[in-house]
């Protein structure tokens, strides 16, 4: 139960809404570590509590101390991932990448996949878009229903400027990618911006329409990637 608890609340504080944040730190300020037996587990709950409190700097500290002693967690590595990310800054992972290879890649993990769709998406945010490259087609050989790594596959080809490349690719896997809830509105984002560089303005818009509609309600705070692609339409 506690360990659900914990993706539950990793979940909250990964959408970076403040009103899931004072939720997640109620809940977690009343689950004393000593009444959890598993030591991974009350590594992970003290980085989340420490995320809940906005002390981001414990948080990574507890999660990169974590994966010294656990170097095969790759699902603290996804959490970690996900607060280098809510806090912009992507590429410093790159050295955690080295401490965890070893024991994810080529010893029949079974998250490799998802490890190697990380290490794609950290490098190619550090710009080394050819070995992005090879991590993200090697995560998608691994398990091709991997929607994260189908997407640092287009976030290579977004960075390359390969706009006809991300348009077939994303199309010929759309019934993978357009059912994952947490990331078909990043994705079709970057479909509908591939159609748009392409100057296919319409296509682009129709995109755009199926983007708004995967909204979870009308009032959802899920528009973001709408601000970011009517920008880039605005200043086409």
């Amino acid at each position: 139960r506690t360990l659900k608890e914990a993706f539950s609340h990793f979940d909250l504080l990964s959408s970076c809404d403040y009103k899931h944040f004072a939720r997640s730190a109620a809940f977690l300020a009343h689950r004393p570590e000593r009444q959890i037996g598993s030591r991974p587990l009350r590594h992970v709950l003290r980085a989340l509590r420490a995320w809940s409190s906005f002390d981001y700097a414990t948080a990574t500290q507890v999660f990169l101390s974590h994966l010294k002693e656990y170097p095969a967690d790759v699902l603290a590595l996804y959490m970690l991932h996900m607060l280098d990310f809510s806090t912009g800054r992507t590429t410093r992972m790159l050295h955690t990448l080295d401490r965890v290879e070893a024991h994810t890649v080529g010893v029949n993990h079974p998250l490799e996949s998802f490890y190697l769709a990380i290490k794609a998406f950290v490098l190619c945010e550090a710009g080394r878009l050819e070995p992005a490259m090879l991590a993200a087609s090697q995560a998608c050989g691994l398990e091709p229903k991997n929607v994260y790594a189908t997407h640092a596959v287009v976030h290579v080809m977004h960075e390359r400027r390969c706009w006809r490349e991300a348009v077939d690719y994303l199309k010929t896997r759309e019934s993978l990618w357009s059912r994952n809830a947490g990331m078909k509105m990043h994705v079709c984002w970057h479909l509908a911006v591939a159609y748009l560089m392409l100057g296919d303005v319409a296509a682009s818009k129709a995109v755009f329409r199926q983007l708004l509609e995967m909204k979870s309600s009308r009032l959802a705070k899920e528009d973001l990637g709408a601000v970011s692609y009517l920008w880039r339409y605005r200043l086409r």
